[in-house]
């Protein structure tokens, strides 16, 4: 499974005395992998046409220490991240390298190092927009949680907060909070700017909305009427990702309206709705001086952020 990706470093880096060298390691590799790739298609020169990636489970597991990351036996890579120099990759060039150097005449022929290896796979890497904070740092599996149990609490606060204020007009989503649990929650990463929030493929755009509202109002609830916030710790600001969430599986019984239409209704998955034991669409319509106030946040990011005037939005 590793052939397209060696043929290419070859081509640069091994020269004609090495390369019966090489295709006996690929031969080895392969012939482990295919035990990781029961559906795979070869093509006539054997290059392998299907490869199966490590799972975003693996990956996680991988950063809280709970897995070993890819061996000889199982040698796989994390394909999403599309060349990006992640950790899985890392430790995967850290195995090939390792591997070349057991082999019988390395020695003979100096001119290819470990680190030769680890650079000719280590292209350039698509820069992100905002830079993640190194998987080594202490941002834990712990941390994430709490600052996702955080942002939890302060969105069903400010549901109590608007629901004693209007009363009738938030009558429909006070019900609906049964059904707001930490499990429709995206997950979160440490980066220089806050957080990356990931991608949930199930949620609907209605339910997204409505939450980032949620945490606008809490920053409302924090501006006195000094023009100032109150003590306190201030809400990292929250940047999308389209980094797919860890969580592979969506929460059943929701109500039909928090589920993404076109993936609740794949033709690819006629059962889903069904199994999902989906329940009646529920209301998550603000009242509309709540909305003005809530987009009067938007922008707001830091303790030095000024909200938008009333009126202007």
């Amino acid at each position: 499974m590793l052939s397209t990706l060696v043929e290419d470093m070859l081509s640069t880096l091994v020269e004609d005395m090495l390369s019966t060298l090489v295709e006996d390691m690929l031969s080895t590799l392969a012939s482990r992998a295919s035990n990781y790739v029961p559906d795979c298609t070869r093509t006539s020169q054997g290059s392998t046409a299907a490869l199966q990636s490590v799972t975003p489970g693996e990956l996680l597991d991988l950063a809280n220490g709970t897995h070993n990351g890819p061996s000889e036996e199982d040698f796989r890579l994390d394909l999403p991240s599309e060349g990006v120099w992640s950790s899985w990759n890392q430790a995967a060039t850290d195995v090939f390298a390792a591997y070349i150097l057991k082999q019988e005449g390395y020695k003979k022929d100096a001119r290819i190092s470990t680190r030769t290896l680890k650079n000719s796979y280590d292209k350039p890497p698509k820069t992100p927009h905002f830079k993640r904070k190194s998987t080594h740092s202490k941002d834990t599996g712990d941390r994430r949680n709490q600052r996702v149990r955080r942002t939890f609490e302060r969105r069903m606060n400010v549901i109590d907060i608007f629901y004693d204020r209007y009363g009738h007009d938030m009558a429909g989503i006070n019900d609906a909070k049964k059904y707001l649990t930490r499990d429709i929650m995206s997950g979160e990463e440490s980066c220089d700017e806050g957080v990356l929030t990931t991608n949930l493929p199930w949620r609907s755009r209605e339910l997204g909305d409505f939450l980032h509202h949620c945490s606008n109002l809490h920053l409302a609830v924090k501006y006195n009427k000094y023009s100032q916030y109150t003590n306190g710790a201030f809400p990292l600001r929250r940047i999308p990702s389209d980094k797919l969430d860890r969580r592979e599986e969506a929460p059943h019984g929701l109500p039909t309206n928090f589920y993404d239409q076109a993936w609740l209704n794949d033709p690819r998955q006629p059962t889903r709705r069904v199994s999902l034991r989906t329940r009646p669409s529920v209301d998550l319509t603000l009242p509309a001086e709540v909305l003005s106030l809530a987009e009067r946040f938007e922008n707001v990011h830091t303790r030095t952020d000024i909200p938008k005037p009333a009126g202007a939005v």
